[in-house]
């Protein structure tokens, strides 16, 4: 998609403007005044909105969040248990299946963090039961060892497909999850583990997503079917978007400007005088300087009596 055809696709859709300061109005007269567009194609989102916000992913992968009641390990545990327990007495793949499904549904709902042991059990039991289809076999018994590289066979189960675990781990992860912000003191956990250095490689299939919020644990699914980027805003700390005179810090603020919407293309950021044009192409965010900054004034000089004090303490 050319760039025109990318702001005329995200003008329809009301293109998002972020502010930090000063007035929604304010903001969208910067933008109109420096790329002509009409105000009624902008929308004006101030930074305390978009940190709010619940975790978005972009790229090739979904995210499922939390529907239904909170949940704790005690209760996916049981729930396991009851499959297993289904399995060895009457060998009942829909019952068991059942079980393990509600044990999926809940584990979205997570308020604490995950155990990797019995999730991993989880899915390596929905792998077995799925051994006829050996490809959606493998695809649990994928989502299973990224709780646990030690995933072992479940108990019960014909020995003869343990082979697909086998052929699951030896599949590499090819996809990078990256994670913005990167190096947040707690979290996010993807499968049970912290992601550290900001990114992750996974594999495809279904991820457990982490987060700590102020309200403690929360969980949400992922799948994830090629590179993809999570954001968390509740993760960025303010203030924020003075740091657009840093080219480094330009892409972090502009992924968190696509928390604005899970269609989000293109986008403008406005601070102190300058205006920042930000587009998303996959999982790739472009930035550039249509208004720069205003020169940020230097410290006033000391008064006279700060001088003397100054030399006094010398």
């Amino acid at each position: 998609m050319t760039l025109w055809a990318t702001l005329t696709a995200a003008a329809l859709a009301a293109t998002p403007v972020l502010y930090e300061a000063g007035t929604a109005e304010d903001a969208l007269a910067q933008v109109v005044t420096r790329t002509g567009l009409p105000a009624d194609q902008l929308e004006a989102v101030d930074v305390f909105t978009v940190l709010a916000s619940a975790p978005m992913v972009h790229g090739e992968a979904v995210m499922r969040h939390c529907s239904g009641a909170p949940s704790t390990m005690t209760e996916i545990r049981a729930e396991l248990a009851r499959a297993q327990a289904s399995w060895d007495r009457e060998q009942s793949t829909f019952q068991a299946m059942d079980h393990l499904d509600l044990a999926i549904s809940r584990l979205g709902c997570l308020q604490e963090l995950a155990e990797p042991a019995p999730i991993a059990a989880l899915f390596a039991m929905r792998g077995a039961l799925s051994a006829s289809r050996p490809e959606i076999a493998r695809e649990e018994l994928r989502s299973g060892l990224g709780f646990s590289t030690d995933l072992a066979w479940p108990r019960g189960f014909p020995e003869a497909d343990a082979r697909l675990l086998d052929e699951a781990r030896a599949e590499p992860a090819p996809h990078t999850l990256q994670v913005s912000p990167a190096g947040t003191p707690a979290g996010p956990w993807i499968d049970g583990r912290t992601v550290d250095g900001g990114s992750r490689q996974l594999g495809a299939g279904l991820h457990l997503l982490q987060t700590a919020t102020t309200a403690g644990i929360r969980s949400a699914w992922l799948g994830i079917g090629g590179d993809a980027q999570l954001v968390l805003p509740a993760n960025y700390r303010r203030p924020l978007l003075g740091r657009l005179r840093s080219p480094d810090q330009q892409a972090s603020i502009g992924w968190l400007l696509a928390a604005t919407g899970p269609d989000f293309r293109a986008g403008y950021a406005v601070s102190e005088g300058g205006v920042w044009l930000f587009v998303l192409d996959g999982t790739e965010m472009t930035v550039e300087e249509l208004t720069p900054a205003e020169a940020a004034e230097p410290p006033p000089s000391p008064k006279w009596w700060q001088r003397l004090l100054f030399w006094r303490s010398e």
